[in-house]
């Protein structure tokens, strides 16, 4: 990787408005380190009022009094007024009563008794000061006239800053620019980087391979092409972030995955793997050191070992009894108008979860179910069927419920796949608003838009809330067609942050016991199933017109002829209708 000195000025560029460095820069400026890359501060400010920042960032070398000051582990440009010129500016300055901060090593000092509020000083008589130790002047006068001598025969640098309206005499040869040359020098194999907003950043930002104006800047630098948000924006944060690929937002060590192979899957076969073949995807699952794993249903069935459906706890813990599930968690799922609550014991063997799942009109059964589990002592997720065919409104009312549970987790269910990118995020940024504190995020994803794997990246960017996201998965994407968020994506993604999961596990089963399955009942996506979910439908819509051999154009027209109150409940003599009436009336293309 290409390393960089990343040379930077400090007000109204690395700086907010409160002066201060945003927790979320710091953190891209240590990572940047981390990568081998070289810091500078370089500013105008003296070198007493640039230390804090310099330690706050641990910097790598610091250029103060715009570039007359430079230094790391030593001091290598120390470049102050000569003793003549500070006597004979200092004699401008008493004959015309002028107003003036001289700036030292030792401090900022003011000629006059009233204080400048852009800047610390202490009042001083000037003849006290030691002259060979004065690096910068500023000057508060409407007028620079007075000085048009002296700067002419020492050929002294003249800057106005145009925030403070003051004009700052400098040294010859001042430039920040020197000292990014300087360091440079130092490391030739490194290419420069810098990022400014004012005049004194000009030559800096113009001499470097990368030169960043803020949002902010001022008109002095509006010919610099490449541009990055404003200080109160984490401008220089954000334009570090995405050039180096970083991502500190993301706390990946909170992100849970479970793997619903077992029981979305079942959706599939009926649940109806073989007895060796759940334990085989248990046993690797757990040594894989998957978080949470969903064995199947807990319904009103007759249990068959064969089968991933449970009547019962003590038949799940049956099934599992001489499995060493260690650090995993086994979860059951339950749909409220599938199973009686009043059959569910107590949380008592290696069963340590329950998901209630729910359609819209149902939401009071599900309460019941959740006060029920977590009542016999069960970890509860609350999941809405078909999350993403709420609106806002609707939304906000069942997290004003949901605020009144006592659940661990609250998982949006994308059950159509119609969930965009920007659909979700607004989900989310109500949810991480309005959800309760002490309630976890769980998501669970269909394929019909090709976006589950992106939308899971999402979820872990943007969730702004402390606990644990749980991101549902399954092997090969097993499920209803076109499948599901693919357990072995998600696991060899969060690797790359935290090195946790043993991919030889899933590796076997993607090899030796899912593809049986997928050749079986095949699950890629067809684009039928886009359709439905472009069209906020139930998948089973598209997969109809699939099985009957439609043609993309005349899915497109059905599915649009659904009438919207019945989109998110599959009804077969609906779509039959519609099919039929649309053969009798058009021809199939």
């Amino acid at each position: 990787m290409e390393k960089y000195i990343i040379s930077i000025d400090l007000d109204g560029t690395l700086l907010n408005d409160n002066k201060e460095i945003t927790p979320y820069t710091m953190k891209i400026l240590k990572k940047c380190k981390k990568l081998g890359c070289k810091i500078m501060i370089n500013t105008s400010r003296s070198y007493i009022r640039t230390l804090k920042y310099s330690k706050q960032i641990n910097s790598d070398f610091v250029s103060c009094f715009n570039g007359n000051y430079l230094y790391g582990r030593d001091i290598y440009i120390n470049n102050s007024f000569d003793n003549k010129i500070i006597k004979s500016i200092n004699d401008i300055i008493s004959k015309n009563d002028i107003g003036v901060i001289i700036e030292t090593l030792e401090g900022s000092y003011r000629n006059k008794k009233n204080e400048y509020k852009f800047i610390e000083t202490n009042y001083i008589e000037f003849d006290k000061i030691k002259l060979d130790n004065i690096y910068k002047i500023f000057v508060f006068s409407a007028d620079i006239k007075y000085f048009d001598t002296i700067i002419n025969d020492y050929d002294l640098k003249v800057e106005y800053d145009t925030i403070n309206k003051v004009y700052r005499l400098l040294p010859n040869g001042s430039d920040k620019v020197n000292s990014l040359n300087y360091i440079s020098n130092m490391y030739k194999d490194y290419k420069t980087i810098s990022f400014g907003d004012d005049v004194s950043d000009y030559n800096m930002i113009k001499d470097s391979d990368i030169g960043i104006a803020m949002e902010n800047s001022s008109e002095y630098l509006s010919d610099v092409i490449f541009r990055t948000d404003d200080n109160n924006k984490d401008g220089v944060g954000k334009l570090l972030s995405n050039m180096f690929n970083m991502d500190v937002n993301t706390n990946y060590k909170n992100v849970l995955v479970l793997d619903c192979t077992l029981r979305d899957g079942g959706h599939l076969n009926n649940s109806k793997f073989g007895y060796k073949n759940i334990i085989n995807i248990i046993n690797n699952l757990v040594k894989s050191k998957t978080d949470i794993i969903e064995i199947g249903f807990l319904e009103d069935c007759i249990y068959n070992k064969d089968i991933a459906r449970f009547p019962k706890i003590s038949d799940a813990e049956e099934l599992i009894k001489d499995i060493d599930t260690k650090d995993s968690m086994i979860c059951l799922l339950t749909q409220v108008d599938n199973f009686n609550i009043k059959n569910l014991t107590r949380c008592k063997g290696k069963v340590k979860m329950i998901r209630v799942s729910f359609h819209k009109g149902l939401l009071d059964d599900a309460i019941k179910f959740c006060n029920t589990i977590k009542s016999l002592g069960y970890i509860c997720s609350l999941n809405p069927i078909n999350f993403s065919g709420y609106n806002n409104y609707e939304v906000i009312k069942l997290l004003d419920c949901v605020n009144k549970l006592d659940i661990d987790y609250f998982t949006i269910v994308d059950t159509f796949g119609t969930l965009t990118n920007n659909s979700f995020s607004n989900k989310l940024k109500l949810i991480n608003n309005l959800l309760r504190s002490d309630i976890n995020l769980g998501l669970h994803l269909h394929d019909n838009l090709s976006s589950s794997f992106s939308t899971a990246q999402i979820i872990m960017k943007e969730n702004s809330r402390k606990g644990n996201i749980i991101i549902d998965m399954s092997l090969l994407g097993m499920g209803r067609a076109p499948g599901n968020l693919k357990t072995e994506l998600l696991m060899y993604y969060l690797n790359k942050y935290n090195n946790k999961y043993d991919m030889k596990y899933i590796y076997e089963l993607i090899e030796k016991v899912i593809p049986k399955y997928k050749l079986k009942y095949n699950w890629d996506i067809d684009f039928r199933y886009s359709i439905s979910a472009f069209n906020n439908a139930h998948r089973t819509y598209g997969e109809y017109l699939l099985n009957k051999g439609v043609s993309f154009n005349d899915a497109d027209n059905i599915i649009k002829l659904i009438p919207n109150d019945k989109k998110d409940r599959y009804n077969e003599s609906i779509i039959d209708d519609i099919y039929n009436k649309y053969r009798r009336n058009y021809v199939f293309r």
